[in-house]
């Protein structure tokens, strides 16, 4: 019986435990940085997160920027369509992320983050353009958060 069998190799409870939406970041993105007080991560140019939903969503994108060059200008988009821009114009200090409502469609959504100019910081081999921190996203209609970061 193939039920049977498919139940000893899966743990369903396991399933039952995975957020209904996370996100994660892929390409362009250098190694976390942080600790349980909050988080970084650096691109050198462009990068990507991967955002998966089990259903349909509005929810609200916040967070916080960083870089290492003046008037940095980090465009925003979901899925390819632009849908925010913030310009950069302290360097290494973190700067509000403009809040954005997002409608989140089921299943994966691709979110892009892409910096205008790139540098160096001081004892710091990596070029880096800007780093995104503490990313939450919160469901719109509520403010309850409703997606978590996996590795």
């Amino acid at each position: 019986d193939l039920r049977r069998l498919s139940y000893r190799l899966w743990d369903w409870k396991v399933v039952d435990q995975l957020p209904r939406a996370f996100m994660r970041f892929t390409d362009g993105w250098y190694t976390y940085e942080g600790d349980q007080s909050g988080w970084r991560r650096w691109s050198g140019r462009r990068g990507e997160i991967e955002l998966n939903f089990a259903e349909a969503e509005d929810v609200i994108l916040s967070g916080s920027f960083a870089t290492v060059v003046a008037g940095n200008k980090v465009r925003i988009a979901l899925n390819g369509t632009p849908v925010g821009q913030a310009v950069l114009n302290e360097r290494n200090q973190p700067i509000p992320m403009p809040e954005l409502k997002l409608r989140m469609q089921k299943g994966r959504n691709l979110l892009t983050f892409d910096g205008s100019d790139h540098g160096f910081a001081r004892d710091d081999p990596r070029e880096l353009s800007f780093s995104v921190s503490n990313l939450t996203i919160r469901k719109a209609a509520d403010g309850q958060e409703v997606c978590y970061l996996v590795e």
